[in-house]
């Protein structure tokens, strides 16, 4: 699948618009596989999952801090997540 992450929000409860973050959004890709109908039936249920977070690699905040000014904390860049997952 394919997602699309938004946000913007606040580092404080104040509300003022120089004690906030940014908005963003990031595009986001999502793959599974049922590996039981590529290898046939087995004892397990196995599945093979990758996702892609962040693929154009958007540079954005997603925590800070105020404290005299304003401190935002660099989100992650384009990252990959596998796994496998068996059920019995």
């Amino acid at each position: 699948g394919i997602g699309v992450a938004s946000a913007h929000d606040g580092i404080d409860n104040t509300g003022l618009e120089e004690r906030t973050i940014d908005a963003f959004a990031t595009l986001d890709l999502a793959v599974g596989v049922e590996l039981n109908d590529l290898l046939g039936p087995s004892a397990a249920s196995t599945r093979l999952d990758v996702r892609l977070n962040n693929l154009l690699d958007q540079e954005y905040e997603t925590w800070g801090y105020w404290y005299g000014g304003r401190y935002l904390i660099p989100a992650a860049g384009r990252n990959v997540l596998a796994g496998v997952h068996m059920q019995f």
